[in-house]
């Protein structure tokens, strides 16, 4: 089966609605098939073009970077992820084999790490959509992403534990002192409530 669509896109951020228009040509005019809007617009428009495709508008690229990264950019700096997208333009010209030997073997281990997490936080297809080009990182680099991954759950684990907790006796001398402050307050007298409890 063959197919020809024509995309169209005009991205608001918010300052009014996001629209993607999909056509078919027919004869001299066009078919309109469909329409998303907003974030769904949006989200299929990064997902569409890679990352060659962003380079020649600044603008295009910061923001499919943030949304391609969003997952991983609390682990990694802005700038090391703007490196390893630099650096993975260039491994598309190789062949599959050629890339696979790179990545695995002369390849800074930080990008290696950060390609990992990427691939460990998204599927198979996002990763080749974003890069152009798949790879299955060895385990020992997934494991070293793995923990990078969950280095700020830790972190936010550990903050939780280092939390003062009350001990026993400090437990006790609270609530004696919380009832040395209670004071006794009714809109009914208390005896005329004791009488009525004992139905006297």
């Amino acid at each position: 089966m063959e197919d020809c669509l024509i995309v169209g896109i005009d991205i608001s951020k918010g300052k009014d609605i996001s629209c993607m228009t999909i056509a078919r040509k027919k004869g001299r005019g066009m078919q309109i098939i469909n329409q998303l809007f907003n974030e769904e617009a949006e989200d299929i428009y990064y997902k569409l073009i890679n990352v060659q495709a962003k380079m020649e508008y600044p603008k295009i690229r910061e923001e499919a970077i943030n949304r391609g990264m969003g997952k991983i950019q609390n682990i990694y700096s802005y700038k090391e992820i703007l490196e390893v997208i630099e650096e993975t333009i260039k491994l598309k010209q190789y062949t599959d084999k050629e890339r696979e030997f790179i990545l695995n073997h002369n390849t800074p281990r930080k990008m290696r790490e950060i390609l990992a997490a990427f691939w460990l936080t998204h599927t198979n297809d996002e990763f080749y959509h974003y890069f152009g080009f798949n790879w299955i990182p060895p385990m020992e680099i997934q494991e070293e992403a793995r923990k990078a991954i969950n280095k700020p759950l830790e972190q936010k684990r550990n903050e939780l534990l280092n939390i003062p907790l009350l001990k026993a006796k400090d437990f006790s001398e609270v609530l004696k002192n919380i009832e040395k402050d209670i004071t006794m307050s009714s809109a009914i007298d208390f005896n005329t409530f004791m009488k009525g409890a004992t139905y006297e």
